[in-house]
């Protein structure tokens, strides 16, 4: 087995080696950036990134056009709800008739969000994979199981998950014989694997796990790497018992990258990349920083993509900040998970919160937000035009899930209400107010 591990991982770098090294030379430097943060040389290029990055938006894009000249603080706090409002604008005139590639996700509160990437920020990002996976026992051809949400535009053909070794798994197939089937092929794989998932499919899986009285020790698993979600505290400790290793908490989004992630060096706390990205911790009501041990917001500048410049871009995310280093930048101790309400089918059983990420798929919605009023009852609040949704269509989809008895309705605003953390909760229930940490 370690000899197909050796020739897969010769396949990947002979192939980058014949586009002219692109990716290995972004990895050497998140590596050196990574491991000596404190040298003069790691800290110039970091300065010049940004430098580069504030002198191209201003001369390339229509918003930040009139910052040209400003310092980095100047520069304005953006949300994701300015950047769909004004898309436009934030794309560079350098990439407009340039081969550019379109990143597309639901976002943390069902903010449908887009933007393009230049090619340079598409293989930094796989360094930037290569680079923290390794932190987490990963290996370019080890075995990866990989649980997410699988669609067109994440597909990968069988040629390519054969050459990277990876066995995907939809998490939308979460049926008990899905289950079973996914647990059985990590056990009869007897090499040593990587489990790579959504925090909300893996605590499920647990569940079931521990119902069903199953466990899978003896199944060579390094690691397993959560995303997407926080992973509650008694989930991580549960599924390090049943899969008998170590569990590793990645904090990444679509549009950007990985951004921080717990490592066998540092397991109980996020060290942010500060290869690829400046990352602000500011306080919730101030454009200020916050301080070590509250909660802040996470504000982030890509220092990569030129394609479409985001400088000091709130994430949505909140976290609390365990220490800071002016070359290592911060230590999360926790970032705020993504709360969901437990939403039931019409018999009854528990559907996990991804289900309703699909609404995009039938809708072109700003924001969405799905809840569930009673046993039968559901709704869909669109902050959209009823004629850009296709209701007959999504409903047929979501009783395939929710059981053909259900009543789905769809509801059209202009906003969708915010908490009080300032984000929005894409599912909730006001049947059977149950809450839990997905």
């Amino acid at each position: 087995m370690l000899a197909f591990e050796h020739i897969r991982k010769c396949v990947f770098w002979s192939l980058d080696f014949l586009k002219g090294s692109p990716i290995k030379r972004h990895y050497k430097e998140v590596k050196f950036i990574m491991e000596n943060p404190n040298t003069d040389q790691a800290s110039t290029i970091k300065a010049n990134r940004l430098k580069e990055i504030l002198k191209y938006a201003s001369e390339n894009t229509a918003f930040y056009s009139v910052y040209k000249d400003c310092t980095f603080n100047e520069f304005p706090i953006i949300s994701k709800d300015l950047v769909v409002n004004n898309f436009n604008e934030f794309e560079s005139k350098q990439y407009l008739n340039k081969k550019r590639y379109l990143a597309s996700t639901s976002g943390s509160t069902g903010f449908p969000f887009k933007l393009w990437l230049n090619r340079n920020k598409k293989q930094r990002n796989t360094a930037d994979t290569l680079y923290f996976s390794e932190l987490a026992n990963y290996t370019i051809g080890r075995k990866l199981f990989y649980l997410k949400l699988w669609e067109k535009k994440n597909y990968k053909g069988s040629f390519t998950l054969f050459i990277e070794n990876i066995f995907k798994h939809d998490v939308m197939h979460y049926t008990i014989r899905d289950l079973r089937n996914l647990l059985a092929k990590m056990g009869a794989s007897k090499s040593s694997k990587v489990i790579l998932g959504y925090s909300s499919f893996l605590e499920y899986l647990s569940n079931f796990m521990k119902d069903e009285k199953i466990n899978i020790k003896n199944a060579n698993i390094e690691s397993i790497i959560t995303m997407a979600e926080a992973l509650d505290e008694k989930a991580k400790e549960r599924l390090m018992y049943q899969f008998n290793t170590t569990v590793y908490s990645r904090y990444s989004n679509q549009e950007n990258g990985i951004l921080a992630q717990q490592t066998k060096f540092n397991p109980d706390h996020y060290i942010s990349n500060v290869s690829s990205y400046k990352i602000e911790f500011l306080d919730i009501e101030k454009d200020e920083p916050a301080k070590i041990g509250s909660w802040g917001r996470i504000v982030i500048t890509d220092l990569f993509n030129y394609a479409m410049p985001l400088i000091r871009y709130d994430t949505g995310d909140l976290a609390i900040a365990a220490t800071f280093d002016e070359n290592r930048g911060y230590e999360f101790k926790e970032i705020l998970g993504r709360k969901f309400d437990v939403i039931y089918n019409t018999d009854g059983e528990l559907v996990i919160p991804h289900t309703f990420l699909h609404i995009e798929n039938y809708s072109k919605c700003v924001q969405f937000q799905f809840i569930q009023d009673d046993k039968k009852e559901y709704r869909f609040k669109i902050n959209g035009k009823q004629e850009d949704t296709d209701e007959k269509a999504a409903s047929a989809y979501f009783r395939e899930l929710l059981g053909q008895d259900a009543n789905i309705r769809y509801e059209y605003v202009d906003e969708i209400p915010k908490l009080s953390s300032g984000k929005h909760q894409k599912v909730t229930s006001n049947y059977r107010k149950i809450e839990v940490n997905l």
